[in-house]
């Protein structure tokens, strides 16, 4: 099932090899402060390259990314002691200050090297 805001210039962009996603200063504190959970985020840029294995984190309507059920990816995220954003949580982000920023894709989801 595709999620509302996913498209096909973010779905290119994420599934590129070699990808740095640059969180804007503003966002990435709003993420530190807000998601103390999210202890993956130790700097603004979050590298993606050479990926062997990842973790999708998507919103609760997607039910089907990867070859992963939405139960699958729910018991993979709680090993690493991760979240699953809410769909208010990504808006409450995305509408704070990059609404129109298209490239901003970290609300709609983030691969993560392990």
């Amino acid at each position: 099932m595709k999620h509302l805001y996913f498209n096909d210039e973010l779905y290119d962009l994420f599934n590129s090899p070699a990808t740095i996603l640059n969180i804007p200063a503003r966002v990435f504190n709003i993420f530190q402060n807000k998601f103390e959970r999210i202890s993956f985020l130790e700097s603004k840029n979050v590298e993606v390259r050479h990926i062997i294995q990842s973790i999708y984190i998507f919103t609760e309507n997607v039910r089907n990314v990867g070859n992963k059920t939405m139960a699958e990816l729910t018991e993979i995220l709680k090993k690493y002691n991760l979240k699953i954003f809410t769909s208010e949580e990504i808006l409450e982000i995305y509408n704070y200050e990059y609404a129109n920023n298209r490239l901003l894709a970290i609300p709609f989801f983030i691969k993560i090297l392990l």
